[in-house]
């Protein structure tokens, strides 16, 4: 990308591609066009909880390197190394392991991780501020928020979270979707509802990753 840029080409580039397989980002990448991260991987086991003891396989590990590379370092897309993989050779490095032996499938949490994500957060979407928790939030090309918390700790219960938001042109939010991905759900509905202020009402739980997807009136 540099011998790029000071060739004087940076203008024709349309995205600038990379990737650290079993790494987080640990600074951003300088460029003009959209920076992706196009081979995320690791060669641990995948833990069949989402948080086990903190492990490179776990699901909450990956959400947290998804949230680091969108929300610390402007990455633009991110995506995994090897969606699905035969056992062999069989390296761990799938979201879904086929069997062809016994026609049978295997889906990680690592899988359910990305579905908090891409459940709400859409292709086009612009990243806005947030303040609390660990959380990130994007508007949507049609208008709707999208809002993804995680809860990496395993101490406390539940927490209720209130969710305003501004700037919409005088619309409130009038209805909302959750989803939840923890040691026992899948990226399953939760429970949230809008209050008649237009505040989002729900709960993330500990030790789990949870999507908000807010409409606007």
């Amino acid at each position: 990308h540099n011998a790029i840029r000071s060739g004087g080409a940076e203008q024709y580039l349309r995205a600038v591609t990379s990737h650290l397989y079993t790494d987080s980002p640990f600074a951003p990448m300088t460029a003009n066009p959209p920076v992706w991260l196009s081979g995320n991987a690791t060669s641990k086991e995948p833990e069949q909880q989402l948080v086990s003891n903190g492990g490179a396989g776990e699901g909450i590990t990956w959400a947290n390197n998804i949230y680091t590379a969108l929300v610390n370092w402007n990455v633009s897309a991110y995506l995994w190394w090897e969606d699905v993989q035969w056992p062999n050779p069989y390296t761990n490095e799938k979201l879904i392991k086929m069997d062809n032996a016994t026609n049978t499938y295997e889906i990680t949490r690592r899988l359910s991780t990305f579905a908090n994500w891409l459940r709400c957060l859409r292709p086009g979407a612009i990243r806005v501020t947030t303040s609390g928790l660990r959380t990130a939030a994007f508007k949507n090309v049609d208008g709707t928020i999208a809002v993804i918390a995680i809860s990496s700790s395993g101490r406390g219960s539940t927490a209720n979270v209130n969710i305003r938001v501004s700037g919409l042109e005088e619309k409130k939010p009038v209805a909302v979707q959750a989803f939840v991905s923890h040691n026992t759900r899948n990226c399953q509905r939760t429970e949230a509802t809008v209050s008649a202020d237009g505040i989002v009402l729900g709960s993330v739980a500990a030790m789990s990753i949870t999507a908000f997807l807010i409409l606007p009136g």
